[in-house]
C-alpha cells in the first residue's frame, strides 16, 4: 500500500494505521518520516515498520500527523 501526502520540506511525520475506520486500535509505524520534498510518499511493506503487510481480505486505514 503507498501512500502520499503533501509536505513541508525537512519536517516530521508520523504515520499511524488501523484496521478499522475508529481508529480504535490504532497503532504507529516508526520511525517518523522526513519529509525531503513537498510530498511524501511512504509505502507499508509490514514488518518491521508495522505488525504485517496489508492485505486484499482486511482494510486498512492511515492518518499522518506533522510532528512538533
Amino acid at each position: 500500500m503507498l501512500i502520499e501526502f503533501p509536505s513541508t520540506l525537512g519536517q516530521a511525520y508520523t504515520v499511524v494505521y488501523s484496521d478499522n475506520v475508529l481508529f480504535s486500535n490504532a497503532m504507529i509505524a516508526p520511525p517518523s518520516v522526513i519529509a525531503p520534498a513537498d510530498r511524501v510518499q511512504w509505502i507499508d511493506y509490514g514488518p518491521p515498520t508495522t505488525v504485517s503487510a496489508p492485505t486484499n481480505s482486511n482494510a486498512r486505514f492511515y492518518r499522518v500527523f506533522q510532528n512538533p
